[in-house]
């Protein structure tokens, strides 16, 4: 079993989006929560399992941790919209993705956050193989390696996807939880 983990630390900090026309849109509170944004800006249909995973990410300062079958959707339904929601939601932050093998980077995650990233184009965003950027300031980069120390370096308003963790080194977790806001 894969497993996706997930690391969160700030509030917020505007409730004010674009749409596709640049005309303003209100986000609501409860539209600004993961799980309902994941619905309602980029179109899923999730399970009530699904929903309670993305939900637990709204939370300021949380630690997910997913485990579940193959094939249920944690790339898919999970990780990709989780890293585009942060980055919206979250002016100026910075959304890590890894595995433990670049292409489970390439191949699988990054397919479905640039299919995701399509749906809110009008939100402003360049995007190539692994990296994204937004005209609000935040960046998505998608990387995977097997040397702790190229793992550091981030700080400010961080968020963390790991997916496929049984593929990703022990000291590479430890890195991730020194990574500071």
């Amino acid at each position: 079993m894969s497993k996706t983990k997930t690391k969160t630390t700030a509030k917020p900090k505007s409730s004010v989006k674009q749409s596709s026309s640049k005309a303003a849109t209100r986000v609501s509170s409860r539209d600004a929560d993961c799980d309902v944004f994941t619905e309602k800006y980029f179109g899923l249909k999730l399970y009530d399992w699904q929903k309670k995973v993305l939900l637990d990410l709204s939370k300021p300062g949380a630690r997910v941790a997913l485990k579940a079958a193959n094939g249920s959707g944690k790339t898919a339904m999970i990780a990709a919209p989780a890293a585009l929601w942060y980055a919206l939601i979250y002016p100026g932050s910075i959304v890590i993705t890894t595995s433990g093998v670049y292409r489970q980077v390439k191949e699988q995650l990054w397919p479905q956050i640039r299919a995701l990233a399509s749906k809110v184009a009008g939100l402003g965003m360049q995007i190539n193989q692994t990296d994204l950027t937004m005209d609000n300031g935040s960046r998505i980069l998608g990387f995977a390696t097997d040397q702790p120390g190229r793992f550091e370096g981030f700080h400010g308003n961080v968020f963390i996807v790991l997916d496929e963790c049984k593929s990703i080194q022990e000291d590479l977790f430890e890195a991730v939880a020194r990574i500071q806001p």
